[in-house]
């Protein structure tokens, strides 16, 4: 990806007042800690494999898997 295309994808977007939305392109460390949100998150997996904890439910995930 060309490196102006990471700067549009990383500027936070409205589509509402009430709906923000943000884009990034980001790798996760192993044994990241388990954390919680107050919003939706979206991820699509581009490379690799690891295994995600998601409402104390553990899941297999691997390149072109998506977590909403």
């Amino acid at each position: 990806m060309k490196p102006e295309a990471l700067k549009i994808l990383s500027k936070e977007m409205h589509l509402s007042e009430s709906l923000p939305f943000f884009i990034q392109k980001s790798v996760t460390p192993r044994n990241f800690p388990l954390h919680r949100h107050e919003f939706f998150e979206i991820e699509l997996i581009l490379s690799g494999e690891g295994y995600c904890n998601v409402n104390g439910h553990k899941h297999h995930i691997k390149k072109n898997h998506y977590l909403f």
